[in-house]
């Protein structure tokens, strides 16, 4: 004898075994299983944002929190460094030479500042140079 391929249709004479169930069945059965999984991977990545927010604020609390520890070591460091300074030169000229340190360490790092933002322009610059080669070429 021959077996007659499954059905496309399930009628109600038509058995539950995997071999004779209807193309209709396997295709709800698909949309199922896919739905399931789209309900998983939306809790596995709204757990997995919850997460990074989480530890991302904590990290932003911390970090912030070391700045104002630093910003307060600068502070002391600058009055440590007057008061030392003061029996040399004197308190004016200290003030000024501790004032002139800090003021030329901030111009470094503006300058350093201004020279990656202008590495950054001319490396947009050049790919735009390029794209008008390119284009006119």
């Amino acid at each position: 004898m021959t077996e007659s391929p499954p059905p496309l249709v399930r009628n109600e004479k038509t058995p539950g075994s995997p071999a004779e169930r209807s193309l209709v069945d396997d295709v709800h059965q698909l949309f199922d299983d896919g739905k399931t999984y789209v309900e998983a991977e939306l809790a596995y990545q709204s757990t997995r944002a919850q997460f990074v927010v989480d530890h991302l604020s904590q990290a932003a609390l911390k970090g912030l929190l070391g700045a104002v520890f630093l910003v307060i070591a600068l502070i002391t460091l600058s009055v440590g460094a007057v008061l030392a300074l003061d029996s040399l030169v004197g308190i004016w000229l200290a003030i000024g030479i501790v004032v002139l340190f800090w003021t030329l360490a901030a111009g470094l790092l503006f300058l350093r500042m201004l020279r990656g933002f202008r590495q950054i322009k001319d490396a947009m610059g050049a790919s735009e140079k390029e794209k008008r080669q390119k284009d006119e070429g």
